[in-house]
């Protein structure tokens, strides 16, 4: 089934549901295997590497509404 017009499909990178999840094994992957660009994490992770921007600037966005 497709998600409503406007609602992320689930296990998109801004689907509530896994946005956080996502997040966090992007900044795991980052703890356990070193500095990385995108298109590397993308391929530790088996994600595309727009999804791994995308959980970058959300996790920059959420760190910067904190300041």
């Amino acid at each position: 089934a497709t998600a409503p017009a406007g609602v992320p499909p689930e296990g998109h990178p801004t689907d509530p549901l896994t946005e956080g999840a996502g997040r966090d094994r992007v900044a795991a992957s980052l703890l356990t295997g070193g500095p990385a660009t995108a298109s590397q994490l993308a391929e530790r992770l088996g994600i595309s590497a727009t999804a791994v921007r995308r959980h970058l600037e959300a996790t920059v966005a959420a760190w910067c509404r904190r300041s």
